[in-house]
């Protein structure tokens, strides 16, 4: 890992929308890609970056194999997720376990747990309008928007009870390759 990026850096950096950086003489000579790599970018966010045509070199939109050269100003434009298209577009929540008592989905990446004033397109949101008029979501625990997860939803009062007051035990499993 490059001792002048560090991941976090550029995390906090994206919150902003955008990274810019000044290429170095030493930097001279590299392919956009060989920079992005050095700059700790992951692949995943490389490929976002130029599905949105968001990387820039100069104020113009390059490939991955173009140089770069020392003084060049390079634009790293981070989109930000459409949450109301993202939403309601989508037919159904990502339901992965259902009974009488408890709703348990799949919150994607960039939607928020529940409604604030920046945002009202949220996972208890796309649930009510799911279930329709007359269904209250009791949301048991939460997850940043920024991550991505399950959530466990309780149907009626006594479930919610129940779960608030840990008298439903909980177990979480994974599988893990590699």
């Amino acid at each position: 890992m490059s001792d002048k990026y560090s991941r976090k850096q550029i995390k906090a950096s994206q919150m902003n929308d955008r990274v810019f950086h000044t290429v170095t003489s030493a930097e001279d000579g590299q392919t956009v890609k060989e920079l992005l790599k050095q700059m700790n970018i992951s692949r995943r966010t490389v490929t976002r970056l130029m599905q949105s045509r968001g990387i820039l070199l100069n104020e113009t939109s390059v490939p991955l194999s173009e140089t770069v050269h020392a003084r060049d100003q390079l634009c790293l434009l981070f989109a930000q997720p459409d949450l109301k298209t993202a939403l309601f577009l989508k037919e159904a929540p990502d339901i992965l376990y259902e009974d009488d008592d408890l709703v348990i989905v799949n919150k994607p990446y960039g939607m928020p747990c529940h409604p604030s004033k920046e945002h009202q397109d949220d996972m208890g949101s796309l649930l009510a309008k799911y279930y329709g008029e007359g269904f209250t979501v009791r949301t048991i625990g939460r997850l940043d928007k920024d991550v991505s997860g399950v959530m466990v939803y309780a149907k009626n009062k006594h479930a919610a009870a129940q779960l608030s007051d840990h008298q439903i035990r909980k177990q979480y499993t994974a599988i893990i390759t590699g």
